[in-house]
């Protein structure tokens, strides 16, 4: 694995990097889309100019600047800018993403003491909290096409380095959607945790697996920007002429990708005979945010990249621990440089090395609390019986607990076990649907599968696998190769 070859401060936020970057790598890419590149240096006059902007409506450090972002191609430059210069005046932004209700903004805003909401639009017809202005892009966008003079910064203040930067909304897998507040070296903490570790940095093209100005376009984006590369703004390639045809075009060195669109460049590979393409230029390929079975990244490292690796993290603290790309498929996870990770007992302490439990994870970037009132600490109940849970996610103690399970072994190593709530309880005994889910997709017939509990007068719960299948299968010859992958009591009920 190739280490970072330029260190930077660890308290220097996302905009003092971004500007540390302008100025050591000025022409360096900072955006690369279908129209051409912005470098780090049009980005940091753009920046600087948005924050001019601001400071002269009267937006000032410490206020929180809620932001409609809008998914139109000819405002995600502008609106970038925008974010960035709410930081370098000092200024938190609370990200509404496109696609969610604007109904829901004006509790949202209330709930974090937002004073402004920059739209779009020119006007704002939904109710707004009485001290909440308006702020239309149309307005910045008129600003900017007059160009910035050089002193339009000159006067911005100067605001300490661990101000609050941003609140993220986490996916809401688990209920629903929590916020954090992260001041900006905690954003770029769990921005650089891995990346940094592998070595991204100038030069690299970031392609993620969807574009700014989405929920994972905002981490992509600010994770590459903490680093000195370039952020890839392009809709992720379904088949593998596209994807060939992309990286080898606009030179993109890293790739991102949740697991579903692996799988349909997987599917796309099929019946084709050929070993992985030639993709001069390409650095590293790697998927996160859901679970993907071993049998899946052999796959992938056998017929579309080798130098692929697993990232697992959350929303809250970032990415925790990965499967390196030189790692068996089934061996268990790195933690991440600044990672201390435990399985912890129903009652809270400490399990001792190989015994499974609830997952809770420390390193220096991780807040201490979830952000405007979203949920109290966890706290914890009795033991209930193996896996063990707590009330709910969150943190406690200087840990974020997590609603994962799983243990860590002799070598520091993860090994996860799947969701706490999602373990089924068949007559005592808890089932998790990874293990089941991954042996039947391990079926070369199977090309998706979901296990879910349903209510059972006898057992409580029953198993019930749902599966795609790609030819039609016999009961008898998919229990058979069930049984010589699972225990019994992981067979599904039904299918």
């Amino acid at each position: 694995m190739d280490k970072a070859t330029t260190v930077l401060p660890s308290l220097m936020g996302p905009c003092e990097r971004m500007l540390h970057w302008a100025h050591t790598t000025p022409d360096a890419p900072a955006w690369v889309d279908e129209t051409g590149r912005v470098s780090y240096q049009a980005l940091q006059r753009g920046a600087l100019g948005a924050a001019a902007w601001l400071q002269r409506l009267g937006v000032q450090a410490g206020d929180t600047v809620a932001f409609a972002l809008a998914d139109e191609a000819h405002l995600h430059i502008a609106q970038l800018e925008l974010v960035y210069g709410c930081g370098c005046l000092g200024a938190v932004t609370l990200p509404f993403y496109p696609g969610s209700p604007p109904g829901g903004y004006a509790g949202l805003m209330q709930r974090f003491s937002a004073r402004w909401l920059l739209s779009s639009l020119p006007s704002w017809d939904s109710p707004l909290p009485d001290d909440v202005r308006h702020l239309g892009l149309a307005d910045y966008l008129l600003a900017r096409g007059r160009g910035w003079q050089p002193g339009d910064a000159a006067d911005l203040p100067a605001v300490p380095s661990n101000r609050p930067f941003m609140v993220e909304f986490t996916s809401g897998t688990t209920g629903a959607a929590k916020a954090v507040l992260f001041s900006g070296p905690q954003f770029t903490g769990k921005m650089i945790a891995l990346a940094g570790m592998f070595g991204l940095g100038t030069g690299d093209v970031w392609l993620p697996s969807l574009r700014w100005p989405s929920r994972v376009g905002i981490r992509s984006i600010f994770r590459a920007h903490s680093l000195g590369a370039a952020h890839g703004q392009f809709d992720f390639p379904l088949t593998r002429h596209d994807f060939v045809r992309l990286v080898q075009n606009h030179g993109v060195t890293w790739v991102v990708s949740v697991p579903w669109q692996l799988r349909q460049l997987l599917a796309n590979t099929l019946g084709t005979g050929a070993g992985a393409p030639h993709l001069a230029g390409l650095r590293y390929m790697c998927t996160s945010g859901a679970f993907f079975a071993p049998f899946e990244i052999e796959a992938v490292r056998k017929t579309l990249f080798s130098n692929f690796y697993v990232d697992y993290g959350t929303s809250e603290i970032g990415p925790m621990a990965y499967l390196d790309v030189n790692d068996p498929p089934n061996a268990g996870m790195r933690l991440a440089q600044g990672m201390e990770a435990q399985a912890i007992a129903g009652n809270g302490q400490a399990l001792p090395i190989g015994e499974t439990g609830r997952l809770r994870f420390r390193a220096e970037w991780i807040p201490q609390a979830y952000a405007g009132g979203a949920s109290p600490p966890a706290t914890v109940n009795g033991n209930d019986g193996l896996p063990p849970a707590l009330s709910q996610e969150g943190f406690a103690d200087g840990w974020f607990i997590s609603s994962d399970i799983g243990f860590t072994d002799a070598q520091g190593r993860l090994h996860l076990g799947g969701r706490s709530d999602d373990a089924i309880n068949v007559s005592g005994s808890k089932l998790h649907p990874n293990t089941v889910e991954a042996a039947l997709l391990a079926h070369p017939d199977i090309s998706d599968a979901a296990l879910v509990g349903i209510a059972d007068q006898m057992s409580g719960e029953m198993a019930v696998a749902f599966v795609v299948i790609r030819r039609p299968i016999t009961g008898e010859a998919l229990q058979s190769f069930l049984n010589a992958r699972l225990d019994a009591s992981q067979i599904p009920g039904l299918v």
